[in-house]
């Protein structure tokens, strides 16, 4: 996480900051209290729509706007997607997850979200794992390992899911319709993925 800073003449300075929503009534990020009113907001999955959800804690965003000291007015406020699939993997002595093949590390920081049920947490994943599927979205920060620190876990309708990953683009890979998605950096083959893109819209647009 981090900020980006730009001076303006009224003493406030225009600052861009990536970071985890550490608390509400307007957002704090980075330590910084932004007032939403007004903001313009971009979905994760689709920029060029509006966020249509509220803002929670533990989601990763990226805030543009003014700052002074610790308070902010937001001018605009990006939702950055977490990686979102089927948990094939759990561990609640050590603290991991699996989900779509990527690393997920849990703390004592992390938000554990099942739309108000307070019982879903690490423990209760491991517990279910196995007897039943479990999808999930997991937001956080990807350490040098490609290991996620999740902030965030929200339990996802299977029916309604769009699947996302993140990882690192293999230099070389691109094509004109393909890439290849190494999920975490300096491991073995069997984590990269072949991506398919001929069909898809790419944001921003004209990039490859």
């Amino acid at each position: 996480s981090g900020a980006d800073t730009a001076a303006s003449a009224s003493g406030s300075e225009t600052q861009t900051y990536s970071g985890t929503v550490s608390g509400l009534g307007s957002i704090v990020v980075n330590g910084v209290r932004f007032s939403t009113t007004g903001a313009e907001t971009q979905d994760g999955d689709d920029p060029s729509q509006p966020y249509s959800s509220a803002f929670k804690l533990g989601a990763t965003v990226v805030v543009t706007g003014s700052v002074n000291g610790s308070e902010g007015q937001a001018t605009s406020i990006q939702i950055v997607g977490g990686v979102r699939g089927l948990v094939s993997a759990a561990d609640a002595a050590a603290g991991t997850l699996t989900v779509a093949g990527q690393a997920i590390k849990i703390d004592a920081n992390t938000v554990f979200d099942d739309e108000g049920d307070a019982s879903f947490s690490l423990a209760s994943i491991a517990a279910g794992f196995g007897a039943s599927a479990i999808y999930v979205e997991v937001y956080g920060t990807a350490d040098e390992t490609g290991t996620i620190l999740a902030t965030r876990i929200e339990k996802k309708d299977p029916t309604a899911l769009i699947y996302a990953l993140k990882g690192f683009v293999v230099p070389g890979s691109i094509t004109s319709t393909h890439f290849t998605l190494q999920i975490k950096r300096g491991n073995t083959l069997t984590d990269q993925m072949t991506v398919n893109y001929s069909s898809s819209d790419v944001l921003p647009t004209a990039r490859t």
